[in-house]
């Protein structure tokens, strides 16, 4: 854990953010916490070792660590995990709305919880936002995280009495979607898979609540607005290197995503 001596900044004493990225030479020593810890897989595929049993894991998979669980985990490639890190003392805190949706008082989550489809694009989402809040430190940050922690723990409740099951091959899909986003379309994707370009396209849209075409637009434009602020390439440039031959549907497909510009995103920027 980390530490902070200003007034604001103690409160990432109570919620942590962190990332982990694990690789196949990487070690990690078997260890133990004072807090809750729920641990996401972003990308790949390893073991987690709770308490001297383990567990596969791949993107999807959500684990709970209770206070005083010792654990570790490693792969054979690569994987990468968030982390959310909280003290009781946060759980105390929203324990009234919680009981809400349980009958017990303390959390009752399985150790490894699997999410798919349009739960599991949801967490993601909910995840890389709580992790943007912990990185840039804006003023309220702290209560931010802490209602995306509620929000998370009553969702995670709300899929486990859905109970409803997911196809097993569509983490492997969105995968290979973040990988090869530029260049990939629906029927090579469909292809890799081994489905029909009419089958794969109904079954996306009912697996993740979006088409296709949508999701890989979605993850262009995202790129798109990443390398307007973070480098100097031209928009033609960056248009091309997200995957987009036509300039003015890049345009328009930018401009519905962020709401302005290439160009008065990268003026506002600077």
């Amino acid at each position: 854990m980390h530490f902070w001596k200003d007034d604001e900044k103690k409160f990432k004493q109570l919620i942590n953010i962190l990332r982990d990225e694990m690789t196949w030479d990487k070690k990690m020593d078997v260890h133990t916490h004072d807090f809750i810890e729920i641990e996401y897989v972003l990308s790949g595929s390893g073991v987690q070792i709770i308490n001297g049993v383990e567990y596969p894991v791949r993107r999807g998979d959500l684990i709970y660590l209770q206070k005083n669980d010792y654990h570790t985990y490693r792969t054979d490639t690569y994987m990468e995990i968030l982390n959310v890190v909280f003290y009781y003392t946060v759980f105390d805190e929203i324990r009234d709305i919680l009981k809400l949706y349980t009958n017990r008082n303390e959390l009752d989550f399985p150790t490894i919880m699997h999410v798919s489809g349009t739960d599991m694009l949801y967490v993601e989402d909910l995840l890389l936002k709580a992790e943007k809040e912990f990185d840039e430190e804006r003023i309220g940050y702290y209560h931010i995280l802490k209602s995306y922690l509620t929000i998370l723990l009553i969702y995670l409740q709300r899929t486990r009495r859905n109970g409803q099951e997911h196809h097993y091959k569509l983490p492997a899909i969105l995968e290979y979607v973040d990988r090869h986003y530029a260049e990939i379309s629906l029927a090579e994707t469909a292809e890799h898979f081994g489905y029909s370009p009419n089958y794969f396209s109904k079954f996306f849209k009912r697996e993740t609540g979006t088409s296709f075409v949508d999701y890989v637009n979605k993850k262009r434009i995202n790129k798109a607005v990443e390398l307007l602020v973070a480098t100097d390439e031209t928009v033609d440039a960056i248009c091309s290197e997200v995957g987009f031959s036509d300039k003015k549907h890049f345009y328009e497909l930018f401009k519905r995503h962020v709401g302005t510009t290439p160009g008065a995103t990268r003026q506002r920027k600077n």
